[in-house]
């Protein structure tokens, strides 16, 4: 009775029972990928009300999908090879053409890195070579993947969702389109989207920065408003002064000089812009613009801000500010 239930389980393994070893290395595989991938997406948000988990999609399924087929294939189930087989060939597929189109080489070197090791570990009958084989492609693909991307990074990294709004425009610059504004930024610039009231950025309120390097960056902080609420209790001064109030807040800021308050308007709206220096505590310094207006046409109140290395002039600075400003459209 016993031997007949060994043989039956044996049996319910099927060709996996010759590839124990490789399906145990190819689930081991997946899940450090999807581990990397969660502590690539926590350390991508910034901002303390940011979460990983709850309304992520993108992310929460592939892991689930990938949790359930890896449980099952270390069950020894083969259809959950046949099925991990199909969402690799899929995925290669699909994110190769993603990242074909943004230009992204060292993404493709790793997405067919990953792919091809699961492929080669879960065909056949896994040898001592065909496993040696599997992790040389993921060691040396993943591997050169992220050396490529090191030395040669995509013109802009952004997200499933900012991909169906950016837009092409000049050699020299990209424009954000979402939430009923558009706006131009630098080419090389890394996007960025947070909550203000929710936990994501909606059409009500949020955060938008477009992020080159360690200082460079232009963010839009919106909040709606409706104009008699506006109206009643606007004041673009005070939320400049707020805007500054929160720098001189932040951690590690020793310092804040702050230039002349301008008057100007922007599609007709009053608008107000200001000039400021931070000095860090380790008596770094950080240049850039904070501009404020309220649109009664979206019935938003925007929040423009710049910052760039103190290494270009007062004049500069304010001249990147004020084509930033131009290339905004709030409604």
């Amino acid at each position: 009775m016993e031997q007949g239930q060994e043989t039956t389980k044996d049996e319910g393994y099927g060709e996996l029972s010759q590839s124990r070893t490789a399906v145990w290395i190819a689930v081991g595989i997946i899940f450090l990928v999807n581990i990397a991938n969660i502590m690539f997406s926590v350390l991508a948000r910034e901002t303390p009300h940011a979460e990983v988990f709850g309304t992520n999609v993108s992310l929460i399924v592939p892991i689930a999908i990938d949790l359930f087929l890896g449980i099952n294939l270390l069950r020894g189930k083969q259809w959950a090879r046949k099925w991990m087989l199909v969402r690799v060939v899929l995925g290669l597929v699909v994110w190769g053409i993603l990242t074909i189109i943004e230009k992204d080489f060292g993404g493709l070197v790793m997405q067919a890195g990953f792919c091809g090791a699961i492929i080669i570990l879960l065909t056949g009958i896994s040898a001592r070579n065909r496993i040696l084989g599997g992790i040389a492609c993921f060691v040396l693909l993943v591997g050169g993947g992220i050396g490529w991307a090191a030395i040669s990074p995509p013109t802009a990294v952004v997200t499933e969702k900012e991909t169906e709004t950016e837009i092409l425009t000049t050699t020299e610059f990209k424009t954000f389109s979402k939430y009923g504004f558009s706006f131009e930024y630098p080419r090389g610039c890394s996007i960025a989207e947070y909550g203000v009231l929710q936990s994501e950025a909606n059409d009500v309120s949020g955060i938008v920065q477009a992020t080159k390097g360690f200082y460079d960056a232009y963010q839009v902080v919106w909040v709606a408003a409706s104009q008699s609420l506006w109206e009643a209790s606007g004041d673009l001064q005070q939320l400049i002064e707020d805007g500054f109030s929160g720098m001189e807040e932040t951690e590690g800021i020793a310092h804040l000089d702050k230039g002349t308050l301008v008057e100007t308007t922007k599609a007709g709206h009053e608008t107000l812009y200001q000039y400021y220096i931070v000095t860090s505590t380790e008596g770094d310094e950080m240049r850039g613009v904070q501009g404020v207006f309220y649109c009664d046409k979206s019935e938003k109140v925007f929040q423009l801000v710049t910052s760039h290395a103190a290494t270009g002039t007062e004049q500069d600075i304010l001249e990147d500010f004020q084509r930033y400003l131009d290339s905004f459209v709030c409604h």
